[in-house]
């Protein structure tokens, strides 16, 4: 919905359909006097609807500012998946930072109706908006004018490092490989080439370390970001991250966005990946997971 200030292009259609095979969709729309008032990105399994497990976040996002629109919305949107005999609605909240004009209102009628917080991560973000507390750590990484082998590139390309860097730091690492296969990644790039972009570092044409970035509503999200070993000993990645944080920030660029260092729901959080982020300047911020059941 292009109207709505708290949209981002991971909830396009178009973003959406690449795994379209995973999930059954069951995306909503609710009309006011035959006018769109808000949508509901969502998918159905075992008789529960949410919003959504193949994305990082979703919820009902409103044409409408105004709490009383919104809480209108929501219970017409309650009202029909009582009436279709759904079980349960699940959504995960978008995050402040990513909302052009936050709005904490479904929050708030989440809790009113006796939704129950089932996860929460925690979100590291860069406030690129005033000045970056950059542990001594960071500030002692050398530039690349120390390092005249290295280059920072900035490609259209990223079968590069998906090959040579991602797919198999991620494979002898963790045993696992990343969550967009390449085709997926490519395809979405081709659709949303503004909000996909991808910086690599190399030397002599060896790409050392790369960032996929997912850039929309003046944030900047590292997707993807890994390192080969021969780059961990000139801290190339982190020369990388410095180097993209000073970028946007000169660009006017509100947040850059580390991702998540809690697993199981939240269950508990990584320490040292977690003391890792943090010591760029970021603060979590939560992404909550509302569960309520109908």
């Amino acid at each position: 919905m292009t109207a709505s200030k708290n949209a981002t292009f991971l909830l396009h259609r178009d973003f959406m359909e690449y795994h379209s095979s995973r999930f059954e969709d069951y995306s909503l729309m609710i009309l006011k006097k035959d006018q769109l008032a808000a949508i509901l990105p969502a998918h159905i399994k075992e008789g529960e609807v949410y919003s959504h497990n193949g994305l990082t976040y979703g919820g009902l996002i409103c044409k409408s500012r105004y709490t009383t629109d919104i809480d209108e919305c929501f219970q017409a949107l309650i009202d029909y998946l009582k009436v279709e005999k759904i079980t349960a609605l699940s959504i995960k909240v978008i995050p402040s930072f990513l909302q052009e004009q936050y709005s904490s209102a479904l929050e708030y009628l989440l809790f009113q109706k006796g939704a129950s917080l089932v996860s929460r991560d925690m979100n590291f973000v860069v406030n690129l908006k005033g000045e970056i507390p950059f542990h001594r750590t960071k500030r002692k990484v050398p530039d690349f004018d120390n390092h005249p082998t290295l280059t920072l590139k900035k490609t259209e390309d990223l079968a590069g490092f998906w090959n040579q860097v991602l797919i198999p730091v991620l494979q002898e690492t963790y045993g696992s490989a990343p969550v967009h296969s390449l085709e997926e990644i490519t395809l979405l790039k081709e659709r949303f080439p503004g909000n996909i972009v991808q910086y690599n570092i190399e030397s002599d044409d060896t790409i050392l370390a790369g960032i996929t970035l997912f850039i929309d509503n003046g944030v900047v999200k590292s997707q993807y970001s890994t390192v080969l070993k021969e780059g961990k000993e000139q801290r190339v990645l982190e020369q990388l991250y410095l180097a993209l944080i000073h970028e946007y920030k000169n660009l006017g660029y509100s947040y850059f966005d580390f991702g998540t260092t809690t697993m199981e729901g939240g269950s508990y959080y990584n320490q040292g990946l977690t003391r890792y982020k943090e010591e760029f300047g970021s603060t979590p911020m939560n992404l909550d997971h509302y569960r309520l059941a109908l």
